[in-house]
């Protein structure tokens, strides 16, 4: 069983939804952001290690993490430079090959979810895959997208949920992508706004413990 590393993105700026305070602290049905996704996680097989990277942008988050013990993960401070580049440090950083990377707003995700990216990424044989969904489920729950991509003529919308090969992202090249298509609700939810938070909360209150299961799309292997 091949397995690979996990990296939890918690260092940004949080800018869209800065009046509520750090984007990883914030709290959905009294539980941190952050905690969803370490549980979710700790919840994968194939994930082996985690590691939370964070910055001086989310020092309260620092404090957090440092004090949770219900989980095994490793801090990685990052400059704070911005995505990409606090992502290829913290790979350099912890030394992390192939790496399963989420953000820390992603309150829906589930360990067996994780773990059909991870496999889809070995069988697709990419450098970079990228998780998406369809742009009109997107719309459906109330959400309203920062990003689309057009994918075989399919307006999609990335997720955050991607997985890398790491030693080919810190040489700064850049990686030939391939994109897995789900219709799944629970990679859609990604907390931006209070609008966001109230949806999220309004799901949780109907279906406290997960979605029904839906369909998965079709595999795919584009490129850009």
């Amino acid at each position: 069983m091949l397995r690979i590393d996990g990296l939890i993105m918690a260092g940004g700026r949080s800018l869209r939804i800065k009046e509520l305070g750090e984007k990883p602290m914030i709290r959905l049905n009294g539980r941190p952001l952050i905690d969803y996704v370490l549980k979710a996680m700790s919840d994968s097989k194939l994930i082996k290690s985690i590691h939370v990277a964070v910055s001086s942008h989310t020092k309260n988050t620092t404090d957090y993490l440092k004090r949770v013990k219900k989980y095994h993960f490793q801090i990685v401070q990052t400059p704070g430079a911005g995505y990409i580049e606090d992502l290829r440090y913290a790979i350099n950083l912890s030394g992390m090959s192939d790496v399963l990377v989420c953000p820390a707003d992603t309150p829906f995700l589930r360990g067996e979810l994780l773990d059909l990216v991870v496999e889809e990424f070995f069988r697709v044989g990419k450098p970079s895959l990228v998780t998406v969904v369809p742009l009109e489920m997107v719309k459906s729950l109330g959400l309203e997208p920062t990003t689309i991509m057009k994918i075989d003529e399919l307006d999609m919308v990335p997720t955050g949920v991607n997985v890398v090969k790491g030693e080919k992202l810190v040489t700064g090249a850049t990686l030939e992508e391939g994109y897995f298509k789900v219709n799944r609700k629970e990679f859609a939810i990604n907390i931006n706004s209070r609008r966001d938070l109230k949806i999220a909360e309004k799901i949780l209150k109907k279906r406290p413990r997960k979605f029904q299961p839906t369909r998965f799309m079709s595999h795919v292997k584009s490129t850009r």
